[in-house]
C-alpha cells in the first residue's frame, strides 16, 4: 500500500520530508528541508503546503503565514536576516495588498527614493517559485541596494 502515518523520505536530491503521509503523499505536520539549508514546516495536504506554515531560506528569511497549493495565501510576514519585516495579504504568491514594511535601514546619500516601493517590486520580481520537484523554493528579492 501507499505509505500512510508518519515517516521520513529523502530524495537524490537532497530534498527530506519528515511528517505525516497521507495515500503516499505529504498529508498532515509536517517539515521539508533542502541541501542548501532552506526548510518549510507546517500543514500539508496532499503534498502541498496549505495552511498555516514557516518557510526559511539558505539566507536566513523567514516567511510565517498562510499557504495554499505550496505558494504563500493569506495573511503572512517576511522577515529578512537584515531586519527589515513585510507584513502583507498574500494571493497565490503575489501580495495581494500594498503591506507592510518595518525596520527599513537609514537610507544615506544620494536620490532619495521610495523605498517601501522599491521593496515591494523586488519582492514582485522575486515571487515564491518552486524547485524541480514542485515544492515552493523561497525568493531570494536582493535587498542590498535598500
Amino acid at each position: 500500500g501507499l505509505p500512510s502515518g508518519h515517516g521520513v523520505k529523502a530524495w537524490a536530491d537532497g530534498r527530506k520530508y519528515e511528517g505525516e503521509w497521507r495515500g503516499g503523499h505529504e498529508h498532515g505536520r509536517g517539515r521539508a528541508s533542502w541541501e542548501d539549508g532552506s526548510w518549510c514546516e507546517g500543514q500539508w495536504v496532499t503534498g502541498c503546503l496549505h495552511g498555516d506554515g514557516v518557510l526559511v531560506n539558505c539566507h536566513g528569511d523567514r516567511y510565517e503565514g498562510g499557504w495554499a497549493e505550496h505558494r504563500l495565501h493569506g495573511e503572512g510576514q517576511w522577515t529578512f536576516a537584515s531586519g527589515v519585516v513585510y507584513r502583507a495579504k498574500w494571493n497565490q504568491g503575489q501580495p495581494a495588498s500594498d503591506g507592510e514594511l518595518l525596520n527599513l535601514p537609514a537610507q544615506g546619500g544620494g536620490p532619495s527614493v521610495d523605498r517601501a516601493a522599491l521593496f515591494r517590486s523586488k519582492m514582485l520580481a522575486a515571487t515564491l517559485s518552486t524547485h524541480k520537484d514542485g515544492s515552493p523554493a523561497p525568493p531570494d528579492p536582493q535587498l542590498d541596494d535598500l
